[in-house]
């Protein structure tokens, strides 16, 4: 009798998993495009890391996403190879993720400083973006502790780092209004560690 009741809420949570995983995808996606047109105005190379940082973000959840679909499918003949493929392309990706990290470090430790542009609304932007993830952090971290999903607790908490990650992009931003021009260099390096541990994580 119990049967018929327990298999929807099984497939219910599932559904909510997916669910969340893709707001959260959309979420980031909506951050990259932010990031990087607050870099292209103001010429902040923290902010451009930081991009590139919610690029891996959404690579990360993706995964995590379809990892969900194909656990969720009753026919699994099919995933071995979906995993297999999975992996390939996990490791091109964590590869290009570090070119991309050592890219912005070269750039972070080479060169002048310099003095940023339009840095008020760049800052609000920036603000907004540490809004967003840590909403986005409590929202996975909620579900997946109602789910029991070990994947979107990893994702919650992975967001809630994001968060402390854009802050230092903020003081960064911050930094430059009072003239410390070399700061929005130290917030790229700062994130820069992150992308590679976002790449050692893919």
């Amino acid at each position: 009798m119990t049967e018929p009741t327990e298999m929807p809420n099984l497939q219910d949570a599932a559904q909510r998993k997916e669910q969340t995983i893709l707001i959260s995808i959309g979420a980031n996606v909506a951050l990259i495009f932010l990031r990087f047109l607050l870099a292209s105005i103001s010429g902040s190379l923290a902010l451009k890391a930081n991009a590139w940082h919610s690029l891996a973000d959404v690579f990360v959840l993706g995964v995590v996403y379809l990892g969900l679909v194909v656990t969720r499918q009753k026919d699994q003949r099919y995933a071995g190879l979906i995993a297999r493929v999975e992996n390939i392309v996990a490791i091109i990706v964590a590869i290009f993720i570090f070119w991309m990290g050592f890219e912005l470090f070269a750039e972070a430790v080479g060169g002048e400083a310099v003095e940023l542009a339009y840095v008020a609304p760049t800052a609000i932007g920036a603000f907004l973006g540490v809004c967003i993830t840590y909403f986005m952090g409590r929202y996975m971290l909620f579900v997946g502790r109602q789910t029991g999903s070990p994947s979107l607790l990893a994702a919650g908490f992975h967001a809630r780092m994001d968060m402390f990650c854009s802050s230092a992009v903020l003081v960064g931003l911050f930094g430059s209004v009072f003239g410390l021009v070399g700061l929005d260099k130290v917030a790229a390096t700062i994130v820069v560690v992150f992308i590679f541990l976002a790449a050692i994580e893919i």
